[in-house]
């Protein structure tokens, strides 16, 4: 399956105070998140590098971002919690084909991105707002058997 996705520009989480809320997106911004399928990414900038803290799916980018900074109150907090790095908003609407299954293609990129952040050694904040509980394996010894394997496998307390 090809599956293409396009990251727009990120987004600065900013001071929600004056709206009652943790962080917001300033007012000019709401009009770049498209209301489509798609993958967002919370996470914290330092210059160029980014650190993603939260990856997740949505058949709608809009109302899901929206939901997250109004209604999430245990994710922002986590947000908030994060290491030093201003706090950016990432999006990646999907670019579907014909008889592509959408939820399908949502699943498979979401899985895809949370694997490789944790086998990077990201920490993520789960769907509650508290870490990810993964297994780190290490494969080390024999070089042909290894050959076909990575160095580091992650294995997500869901796969246990």
């Amino acid at each position: 399956m090809d599956i293409q996705l396009r990251w727009l520009e990120p987004l600065d989480l900013i001071d929600g105070t004056r709206d009652g809320l943790i962080y917001n997106i300033h007012d000019d911004d709401w009009d770049c998140i498209p209301d489509a399928p798609g993958i967002y990414v919370f996470a914290r900038a330092h210059g160029d590098s980014i650190v993603p803290l939260y990856i997740g799916r949505t058949t709608s980018l809009s109302d899901r971002i929206w939901g997250h900074l109004n209604n999430n109150l245990r994710l922002m907090r986590g947000l908030e919690d994060a290491a030093a790095g201003y706090r950016v908003l990432l999006l990646a609407p999907i670019l579907s084909r014909p008889g592509q299954q959408i939820a399908r293609i949502l699943e498979l990129v979401e899985s895809a991105l949370i694997r490789t952040a944790l086998v990077e050694g990201y920490e993520l904040l789960n769907v509650q707002g508290t870490r990810t509980p993964v297994h780190k394996i290490t494969f080390s010894g024999n070089r042909g058997a290894r050959s076909w394997l990575p160095s580091r496998q992650v294995l997500l307390q869901s796969d246990a």
